[in-house]
């Protein structure tokens, strides 16, 4: 009889013993979390291509309602070619400055295949040629109809779309800048004698306001005489010459010029 309740001791001593061990190994096992997919998908890399379209979207959208300003480049003011080259430059995308060198970069697209992130391209005033004049961003598309933010002469920085009377019928194409597989090209019925230097003439442009084609420019003249709605950009694009060499003929400090004003184009 004593040696059962030794026995029945000893079991007892050896249950508990072996429960208070367990509790112990417990405390010390650290709780495994299981990580949502929406905090894996938020750690995912800026350079995944879905997220850089958005954040560049996202980045011109901040501008919406700037005013437009011919050869701006700043939040003080914007052309077509100037917004679309600062917001990719914003993320160390570098474009052309000018949308007819902007219509020479990436990979042509049918209208099915246009997407966000996608630049859309424009004719001039004259609606008969092939001629590059306004460039935007494409924020939305099916396909019919693509909704773009761009630089509006009347309205700053704004939306538009490419069925609207104005643009449906000075329409051009697309092209794809971003991707490892993308390499420049020109559209399949378009040749390259068809660009011209006719940056921004498209959108709702003053009939008064006289364009001087790039053929018209007599490049051997060592003076310009400064009309009436230039700038400085548009006088080097028609020279082939930098604004900053412009600047330095004349000593010019800033980018303010005048009608009637005589500009030393070269020495």
């Amino acid at each position: 009889m004593l040696i059962i309740k030794l026995i029945l001791k000893i079991s007892l001593f050896l249950s508990l013993l072996l429960t208070g061990y367990s509790v112990l190994c417990q405390s010390k096992t650290p709780d495994l979390k299981i990580i949502p997919d929406s905090l894996v998908k938020d750690s995912v890399s800026i350079k995944n291509y879905e997220q850089l379209i958005d954040s560049i979207i996202f980045y011109a959208e901040k501008y919406l309602g700037t005013r437009y300003k011919a050869g701006g480049y700043s939040d003080m003011g914007f052309d077509c070619s100037g917004f679309v080259s600062y917001v990719f430059a914003r993320f160390n995308i570098e474009l052309p400055r000018s949308s007819r060198d902007q219509a020479l970069k990436g990979m042509p697209l049918k209208m099915e295949e246009i997407k966000r992130g996608d630049l859309v391209f424009f004719k001039g005033r004259n609606i008969n040629n092939s001629v590059v004049g306004h460039v935007g961003l494409v924020v939305k598309s099916n396909d019919t109809c693509i909704k773009f933010i761009h630089a509006s002469r009347k309205k700053g920085i704004c939306y538009d779309y490419t069925t609207s009377d104005y643009y449906k019928i000075r329409y051009i194409g697309a092209k794809r800048l971003l991707g490892d597989t993308i390499r420049d090209s020109l559209w399949a019925d378009i040749q390259i004698n068809d660009f011209h230097n006719e940056e921004d003439t498209v959108d709702e442009v003053n009939d008064s306001i006289s364009v001087t084609p790039p053929s018209a420019v007599k490049r051997t003249s060592n003076y310009y005489v400064v009309r009436k709605g230039d700038t400085l950009y548009s006088i080097a694009k028609k020279h082939h010459t930098t604004v900053e060499k412009i600047q330095s003929n004349n000593n010019l400090k800033g980018d303010k010029i005048y009608p009637g004003q005589k500009l030393k184009m070269g020495n």
